[in-house]
């Protein structure tokens, strides 16, 4: 049970650092791609490999099986989440409407096959990895880890449902508006 929570936070923040990568490769308009007000991470990341790495072993022994697999519990942890996002808390991490096969701009063909081949990588190269990882964590850390995640989503959530924006999430950027600001006006007082 405490390894799927360690699984669950380590791909979250996985997931935050492929969004980033993915975001600059792609000149995306959206750079930010937290989901919640201080961790970074996004969670959706964390629940699909829990989904992925609990389906019995012998599927992984077959590499097309396993892709179609990752890509429909990818796909659907996406789709779900995502209207959770859009129903619950009228926000939106993502809009796939301006890539053709998408369904309700939740999910899309092209990403789905990604979702498919990640699903590969993870089984055969990073989840062992992570897998020896999480065996080296002293148990003492999951309890304050586990309670900042729960007291950082139960924010993150009231925040996004009372101002129904994901900019609320991007606190950071006052600070180096402030820093910018500072320096220039240490110049200016030179």
């Amino acid at each position: 049970m405490i390894d799927n929570f360690w699984f669950f936070m380590f791909y979250s923040f996985f997931g935050f650092l492929l969004e980033i990568v993915f975001s600059k490769l792609a000149k995306a308009e959206k750079r930010d791609r937290k989901c919640r007000y201080l961790l970074p991470v996004c969670p959706v990341y964390g629940f699909g490999v829990l989904l992925l790495i609990s389906l019995p072993e012998p599927i992984y022994h077959h590499l097309l099986l396993l892709f179609c697999l990752g890509t429909l519990v990818a796909s659907v942890i996406e789709f779900v989440i995502g209207i959770f996002y859009s129903r619950i808390l009228h926000v939106s991490f993502w809009n796939y409407t301006k890539i053709p096969y998408n369904f309700h701009g939740q999910i899309c063909l092209y990403f789905s096959l990604a979702w498919g081949g990640l699903s590969i990588l993870l089984i055969y190269g990073l989840q062992p990895l992570v897998a020896t990882l999480v065996t080296h964590i002293p148990l003492s850390f999951f309890l304050p880890i586990f309670y900042l995640f729960l007291a950082d989503t139960t924010l993150s959530m009231c925040l996004l449902h009372h101002f129904q924006t994901t900019e609320i999430l991007c606190w950071y950027r006052s600070l180096s508006r402030l820093v910018v600001f500072s320096s220039s006006r240490r110049t200016f007082l030179k």
